[in-house]
């Protein structure tokens, strides 16, 4: 069987219940069968905190922001990455697209992300060139002359 294979423990810290939420530590490890990708995670509660309506509401319009953003984002990327090669303009876009998010969204989780996204956007103008360069060079080409 070819794909990916997810094995999560989960840990339940029975003696200290941190208000209703027993599961403190997820590991994860995930691998496919093809190929050598291995890659592990822990994901670990180390605080509970209540909010109110109104912290909540700014959350969802936050995530709802970074959401949207996200989505757009990557549908100019998928143009660009198809593209012949002339695309400085799209990539100014997308990165105009993460700017306004980010001072649009106002919790910190989601500006960080938001900030990840934008120091990663600066390398992909390479990324881009590399891949329309290649593209350029396999393209309108006769294939190879295999021979068995």
């Amino acid at each position: 069987m070819q794909g990916p294979q997810v094995a999560r423990i989960v840990r339940q810290d029975s003696a200290r219940e941190w208000d209703g939420f027993g599961v403190r530590r997820a590991e994860e490890e995930s691998s496919q069968s093809y190929g050598s990708l291995r890659e592990t995670g822990t994901t670990e509660l180390v605080s509970v905190a209540m909010h109110d309506a109104d912290w909540l509401k700014a959350f969802n319009a936050s995530a709802d922001r970074d959401i949207a953003a996200n989505r757009t984002y990557q549908e100019v990327l998928e143009r660009v990455e198809v593209s012949d090669g002339d695309f400085d303009a799209e990539l100014d876009r997308a990165k105009g697209i993460l700017e306004t998010a980010r001072r649009e969204i106002q919790d910190p989780i989601f500006r960080k992300t938001v900030d990840r996204q934008l120091t990663q956007h600066d390398g992909l103008k390479s990324l881009f060139s590399e891949s329309a360069k290649h593209r350029a060079e396999v393209l309108g080409h006769a294939a190879a002359d295999w021979k068995a």
